[in-house]
């Protein structure tokens, strides 16, 4: 499982003194460039690759890849900063300017959201990407920029914490008001599972295991979850909803016998939490994100949906709950991150 995992997720380093004055409060000095990604990464050819502008704007634009690289070409010497605490001084990336991409569209809103190949979305201020402080960047170190580090293209916004700096971006779009993006982290391939396959399972220490195919399982009473949702990377989603079977409904009949559950997803990914989470309206298996069938990015057909908890504990691409007489850590928890992961303490890591 460790080959999942990349040093992004990883420990820490001293700052040697003479930096110290460049490394915001609670950073560390990082030699290497750290790939804060788990799993493998989208492949997107140089020429299938396109960015655009969209949204309120007076002009939208669209770039191909050749027509990109004849724009005037920046490089730029930075310092970026990590929100898992690690920070790189003295790189330099190569790119164009967001000022030079924005010129004849017409800007007409104030906030930008940044949207990528395989549905990560960020979202700033226009403020923050115009003025000479972002840029769309297509090499790191005079080299072609690598797959792993948002390959062939990113957006580069070094003021802010680098998950900012959309990778593999594939455009922006300018609204009239602030919406929060969702970003996409993931352990491992995204698989594709198609709803006349997919079934769940309740198994393990019960009385009476039980089993649904897809259209048995969207015959049970169906609730609108309006939550937050905290990812332990340190970004929050405020006000979103999902749709879904309550664990309630789900864990009816079944007469659990073991007081510890483990998630596990297609794909092969585990998570384990007390059952006593799970229960009294505390967990669901959603199937809906904002009244829309849940991405697969975001781990559709269905996930598991534990918003109390970090959200590495909503299980992605959930195939069953599998009820246990002891508690077994799943796969980031044999990882490093903490066995119970509530927000409100911080619990992150083994050490918190």
């Amino acid at each position: 499982m460790s080959g999942f995992i990349s040093r992004g997720f990883r420990g820490r380093r001293r700052t040697p003194e003479e930096l110290a004055d460049r490394i915001p409060p609670g950073q560390y000095f990082e030699p290497g460039f750290p790939v804060l990604t788990a799993g493998p990464t989208p492949r997107i050819k140089p020429e299938e690759w396109g960015f655009r502008i969209d949204g309120m704007v007076g002009h939208e634009r669209e770039l191909t890849w050749k027509e990109f690289q004849a724009l005037p070409f920046e490089t730029v010497p930075c310092d970026i900063h990590c929100v898992t605490k690690w920070s790189k001084l003295g790189t330099n990336f190569g790119g164009v300017s967001v000022d030079t991409l924005l010129e004849g569209v017409e800007p007409q809103g104030e906030f930008v959201m940044q949207y990528s190949y395989g549905g990560y979305t960020t979202n700033v201020p226009l403020a923050d990407i115009t003025g000479g402080k972002a840029w769309v960047a297509t090499e790191h170190e005079g080299e072609p920029l690598p797959r792993e580090h948002g390959g062939p293209a990113r957006m580069l916004v070094p003021h802010l914490y680098f998950w900012k700096s959309a990778k593999r971006v594939a455009g922006l779009r300018i609204m009239d008001h602030a919406e929060p993006g969702f970003p996409v982290l993931t352990a491992g391939p995204t698989p594709r599972i198609d709803t006349d396959a997919w079934g769940f399972r309740i198994d393990g220490m019960v009385a009476q295991e039980k089993e649904w195919t897809w259209d048995e399982f969207h015959k049970l009473p169906f609730e609108t979850v309006p939550c937050d949702i905290h990812c332990v990377t340190k970004w929050s989603k405020l006000g979103t909803t999902f749709g879904g079977v309550s664990v309630d409904v789900l864990l009816e009949g079944v007469e659990p016998q073991g007081d510890f559950v483990m998630e596990y997803s297609y794909g092969g990914y585990t998570t384990n939490v007390p059952l006593a989470d799970l229960m009294d309206g505390k967990a669901w298996i959603v199937t809906e994100h904002e009244g829309e069938p849940l991405p697969r990015e975001h781990g559709g057909p269905a996930r598991m949906l534990v918003p109390h908890l970090y959200f590495w504990k909503s299980a992605k691409w959930v195939a069953g709950l599998r009820i246990m007489d002891h508690d077994e850590p799943g796969f980031w928890e044999q990882n490093g991150y903490h066995n119970y992961g509530d927000p409100w303490k911080e619990q992150r890591y083994w050490t918190d």
